[in-house]
């Protein structure tokens, strides 16, 4: 009866010992996807910050865009009064 109780014993502890083993390298391939994730999403955020960086800079551009073709549009009208004076 000892035997066969020692021979369970050993059974259920080299399926524990499987068991986690296998709950080991789960845990490590889990550990080494949520690092690339990390990573991923760092690479992500700093593309990001330089898209809102350039988006910024369009925006500034075309203000100042925008002001200058106003003081196109001014001149252009100052210039058609000159003419019509002059007529």
């Amino acid at each position: 009866m000892a035997a066969k109780r020692d021979n369970t014993e050993r059974l259920i502890r080299r399926k524990l010992k499987q068991t986690l083993k296998k709950l080991g390298a789960k845990a490590a391939a889990t550990r080494a996807e949520m690092s690339r994730v990390r990573e991923e999403k760092a690479k992500w955020k700093t593309a990001m910050e330089e898209m809102k960086f350039e988006v910024d800079l369009l925006k500034t551009s075309l203000q100042q865009l925008s002001d200058d073709m106003l003081l196109i549009s001014e001149a252009v009208d100052n210039l058609a009064e000159i003419i019509l004076q002059l007529n």
